[in-house]
């Protein structure tokens, strides 16, 4: 069986919320302040446009 390399796990918005002890309207303020100084999408998003957050962009945050 051939392994998966460079997959990235991604986390709900309510879970990265919860690890970060702010509330889900609180972490979409600053997704979307950050997509507005980037100029374009810095997060990765759903068919729903929902946020949908790496490790990574949780230390980010």
């Amino acid at each position: 069986m051939k392994m998966l390399e460079n997959v990235t796990e991604y986390i709900t918005p309510k879970d990265v919320a919860k690890q970060l002890k702010m509330a889900p309207e609180t972490l979409r303020k600053y997704a979307n302040l950050v997509d507005k100084i980037n100029g374009e999408n810095f997060f990765t998003r759903d068919n729903n446009n929902s946020g949908m957050y790496s490790k990574k962009d949780i230390t980010l945050l």
